[in-house]
């Protein structure tokens, strides 16, 4: 390798890293996976709050997931999880720049995904002796879709994958070259890899299954080694022990358990799923091509020579089989795990395709002629341009989120919450009920404080929930209705609102029982309306009102209704296309309507709203009433509240329907909206 060599695959690594992440290199964990994401990021600010205590990590969130599903509140924060090595630096970081912002984090594990892949070079060039090779295989991995997505982000994956590089790298380099210090390095590395991400243990016991089976082999063993790999044993198995501990004791947020497919046909539809999600996030279609066109011509190439593989290309071979074997293995134990979480390929399956890759490129002859390196720089100019650009768009196609997407409204809602409560004078130190996240420590991340979550709004969870020790209740303005009130409408008579800023609501738990109607719950009892439309089928409908049909069978008030039949896909709809009153900070739109149902049956009658701006949904809303139509011919009323956004276009379109989805016959009579 010339000198300057090494410099030209460091700008290449970090140039990558520029282009792929300088657009978000501070955002938030909002996006795929955000819910994992944010659980480390809220490590991290844990560590700033219990003065870097790494031996009993925290999170915000006081009901842990396991072993008790959120449903056991404690006293503490404290949580089981693999060694928080890459939590707790970043944790360093933000004291240092005296800042919690999530840059901190991602510029964190990026530098080390650098190192990960420098290293990488290393090991190719080990193997090759090629720097064209070398950069090419370095390129490969570096554009892998979901190695990008990850390599600025939250999760320890990447600091482990990286890890675990190094120490094959110094593995082989000690294989080479004989050196004791490069075999202790190799262990270091990865048993610091195992010990943050335990997945990774199967690389390491693959490299003791090599080492056993070299002594073995040459029917002595080496003491340093063995004291080595001893070394390694007991620090990994002290720290499970320990860890197994915090699980007793505090719960964790972590997941500990296998997850196995229950029979064939779950496995069939796994297997389905993740050829779905994942085929073309591990590697695009380039990355395929390109890895079956190197596999063929080493095919070729192999069998016209005899003398391309040598001690450390077998040794690879051995290596990559063992890995194989175990990371099947882990597959079969954890199956569902790879159905819904694509890091989880690069915890196992990366390494061993990317060190075939690189045995098949060893395969591969040196070809020498005129011009060659000028033909080489520019083919893997032409490559990289395409693998690049599959990247970039990759990471745009991954931040789709639709803004009405129940983890975008979570965040959007709980923007500025901790200013809001400060504003309310809640202590830091309160302990707060959130009822209904989507992702647990994401509301507390933006509050600052610590708390209670209730994750799936039954009944009994709910009900259960509000006999905790807490301080205050919060919940998402748009989810109360679907998402709590329908599922616990007692909640009304037992909680009282101390705060209000549009998005979410602050409640306190009453002593004294006191039943309110839904205006009086939300404060809107003395308030008018800015808008008010009500359709009574027996007066001039304006043209607001769509898609009813009159009929004079029956009726709640007046002479006619209208009839939803079963073969209407949509009923009664509400509409303004050029809506400009959202210029509050607040917007309740409230929903009031006279329904009766034919026949005894009725389900998925649903009562949507929608914000569009210039031909984008900024707001989706969608509420079942079926439940709440109980009586055979019958008049029954309706009240549904819906939290409007506030738009930057203040020129919307608003619209409300009934969206028949269940073929249900219905009558509607006296339905009334109004916007506060």
């Amino acid at each position: 390798m010339r000198k300057y060599d090494k410099y030209i695959v460091i700008s290449i690594i970090i140039s990558l890293g520029f282009i792929f992440h300088w657009k978000y290199i501070n955002e938030f964990p909002s996006h795929i996976h955000a819910w994992a994401q944010s659980d480390r990021y809220a490590l991290a600010l844990g560590f700033l709050k219990n003065d870097f205590d790494v031996f009993h990590p925290q999170t915000f969130v006081m009901n842990k997931q396991f072993p008790d599903e959120f449903k056991n509140p404690t006293d503490n924060s404290i949580t089981a999880v693999d060694f928080p090595i890459h939590d707790y630096v970043p944790a360093v970081i933000m004291k240092s720049f005296k800042t919690t912002s999530p840059w901190c984090f991602r510029v964190y594990i990026l530098l080390y995904s650098f190192i990960g892949l420098f290293f990488f070079f290393r090991l190719s060039f080990l193997f090759t002796k090629d720097i064209f090779k070398s950069i090419l295989i370095v390129v490969f991995a570096a554009t892998s879709p979901v190695f990008v997505y990850y390599q600025s982000g939250f999760l320890p994956t990447i600091p482990s994958l990286a890890n675990a590089i190094i120490g094959l790298y110094f593995y082989f380099k000690n294989i080479k070259t004989k050196k004791q210090i490069a075999f202790y390095l190799s262990i270091l590395f990865l048993t610091l890899a195992v010990l943050s991400r335990t997945s990774f243990a199967i690389i390491l016991i693959t490299i003791f299954c090599v080492e056993f089976l070299k002594f073995v082999k040459i029917k002595k063993i080496e003491i340093n080694k063995l004291i080595a790999i001893l070394v390694s044993i007991i620090i990994l198995l002290a720290y499970y022990f320990y860890n197994n501990h915090l699980r007793n004791v505090y719960g964790s947020m972590f997941l500990n358990n296998i997850l196995p497919a229950s029979g064939i046909e779950e496995v069939k539809l796994i297997l389905a799923t993740i050829y779905e999600k994942w085929a073309f996030q591990y590697f695009s279609n380039i990355h395929y091509l390109i890895f079956i066109l190197i596999f063929l011509a080493a095919i070729i190439f192999s069998l016209k020579s005899k003398n391309l593989i040598g001690k450390i290309e077998r040794k690879g071979i051995l290596i990559l089989l063992i890995m194989l074997i175990g990371n099947i293995m882990f597959f079969v134990l954890m199956m569902k795990q790879f159905a819904y979480h694509d890091y989880y390929f690069l915890d196992t399956f990366f390494i061993p395709l990317i060190l075939f890759l690189l045995i098949l490129l060893r395969l591969l002859p040196d070809f020498s002629f005129k011009y060659r390196n000028i033909f080489f720089t520019v083919f893997l100019i032409s490559i990289s341009i395409v693998l690049i650009s599959n990247a970039i768009n990759s990471q745009k196609n991954r931040r789709k989120t639709k803004s009405y997407s129940n983890l975008a409204l979570m965040i959007s809602n709980f923007q500025k919450s901790k200013d809001f409560l400060d504003f309310l004078n809640i202590s830091r130190e309160a302990k707060i009920l959130v009822i209904d996240a989507y992702a647990p420590n994401i509301p507390f991340i933006l509050m600052d404080r610590k708390g209670f979550v209730v994750m799936n709004t039954t009944y009994e969870n709910i009900k259960e929930s509000l006999s905790w020790t807490y301080d205050y209740i919060i919940f998402q303005n748009d989810l109360f209705m679907s998402e709590i009130y329908k599922n616990y409408p007692e909640i009304t008579s037992k909680i009282k609102r101390i705060g209000y800023n549009g998005k979410i609501s602050v409640y306190k738990l009453m002593i004294k029982e006191n039943d309110c109607s839904l205006k009086e719950f939300f404060g809107l009892k003395n308030r008018k309306p800015v808008l008010s439309e009500i359709i009574t089928f027996d007066t001039i409908i304006n043209e607001f009102w769509s898609n009813y049909s009159l009929t004079s069978k029956i009726s709640h008030s007046g002479k006619n209704s209208s009839y939803l039949s079963g073969n209407e896909k949509f009923g009664i709809g509400f509409t303004i296309k050029q809506f400009t009153e959202l210029n509050q900070s607040n917007n309740i739109l409230f929903f009031n309507a006279f329904i009766l149902k034919e026949l005894n049956i009725i389900n998925n009658c649903i009562i949507t709203v929608t914000l569009k701006s210039k031909d984008e949904t900024i707001y989706y809303k969608s509420f079942d009433i079926s439940k709440d139509i109980k009586i055979i011919n019958k008049w029954e009323e309706i009240n549904l509240f819906f939290h409007l956004p506030n738009p930057e276009n203040k020129n919307v379109e608003l619209k409300l329907y009934v969206w028949n989805k269940g073929k249900n016959s219905l009558f509607f009579d006296d339905v009334k909206i109004e916007l506060y």
